[in-house]
């Protein structure tokens, strides 16, 4: 929703040094020229951005999108170093029933050893088991407990998420003892700028993750040297020779009151403001990367929809989460046979 620099000057106020994203949503609409304008507005900023390629776009084979990533697409992104792997796989059919351009993107990840994340929503173990043998080694998706285990049992790192929308941090944190800890982190996956204004970032998980009993270190360890490890960043996550000076003091080892944030051995926040921030010369951005957003005036014939009967499927919404349900529910028609609104 903002510029990286704008993100890196929010995230910075929140002890996030790096970040690993994914340009799903912007690549969905403007494909492989957007990606090239994160990577080249990212590269000069006293923070280090890290991208993974996005895998599904479109996420599926019938949702239209602004653009289609076929692999040859990304395979030019892989010599930049910043560029660390394939983002979330969440098209598994395409994975199961061997589509030749998703097996050539998890081929050249691989072969390149690039990480590959995974995207495993409802899926059994069998099914899980296809994920790993294409290399795929995380997900992010875990929503009860039990998931979470099974993952973890098949050597997936788990990643535990705590977003805008999707809330999942309560119902994971029981899993996580002494002997499972490192193979956990923590990710937000699509959190609103508002809310980590207020509420923070990974910073939010971690004093979540104390709050339901998780012991301080293990929470710190899972949102830096577990996180770390998990994307083969082999200089973050700790603070010891030969790893970059990015660490943060805190008035409070419970509460995780941050008081002071360096970068690169600089002290870049202190009391909750940003010291100083370079002026970043930012890159002209192309008119197609601007006005993507075509839209037309909407009447109520637009939101009118026929049905042959009185009932219809009804998607469920759940909430804090984002798996949805399916209902059949009784609607009223008017006279043309339209839907009015459920019973």
């Amino acid at each position: 929703m903002v510029r990286p620099s704008e993100l890196a000057k929010i995230l910075l106020l929140h002890g996030v040094t790096s970040i690993v994203a994914d340009p799903h949503e912007i690549a969905n609409v403007s494909g492989k020229k957007v990606m090239e304008y994160m990577i080249e507005q990212s590269g000069q900023l006293p923070f280090d951005f890290y991208f993974m390629m996005p895998s599904c776009v479109p996420a599926t084979e019938f949702e239209h999108s602004g653009a289609v990533l076929k692999s040859e697409d990304l395979i030019s992104f892989y010599q930049n170093p910043r560029v660390l792997g394939l983002a979330e796989v969440m098209n598994f059919p395409a994975v199961s029933n061997t589509d030749e351009d998703m097996l050539q993107k998890l081929y050249d990840a691989n072969r390149l050893g690039k990480s590959i994340d995974g995207h495993a929503t409802g899926l059994s173990e069998q099914q899980l088991d296809v994920y790993m043998s294409a290399g795929i080694k995380t997900d992010h998706e875990c929503t009860t407990a039990e998931e979470a285990k099974e993952r973890l049992r098949k050597g997936m790192y788990l990643m535990i998420r705590e977003g805008t929308v999707a809330k999942d941090l309560i119902n994971l944190i029981p899993v996580i003892n002494e002997k499972n800890s490192r193979r956990c982190l923590f990710v937000t996956d699509d959190r609103h700028l508002d809310d980590i204004v207020s509420e923070g970032s990974i910073d939010h998980n971690v004093r979540l993750s104390i709050e339901t009993g998780l012991p301080p270190i293990t929470a710190i360890q899972m949102a830096t040297i577990n996180a770390a490890e998990c994307f083969g960043l082999k200089e973050h996550g700790a603070i010891a020779p030969g790893y970059k000076a990015d660490f943060l003091l805190l008035d409070d080892l419970d509460s995780i009151i941050i008081h002071s944030v360096f970068k690169g051995g600089r002290l870049m926040v202190q009391n909750n403001h940003l010291l100083k921030f370079p002026d970043v010369l930012e890159q002209v951005i192309d008119d197609g990367l601007k006005h993507s957003v075509q839209f037309h005036g909407i009447t109520e014939n637009d939101l009118a929809i026929p049905l042959t009967n009185e009932f219809a499927n009804i998607i469920e919404i759940t909430p804090n989460s984002l798996i949805t349900k399916h209902s059949i529910e009784p609607v009223r028609l008017n006279h043309d046979g339209l839907f009015l609104r459920t019973c």
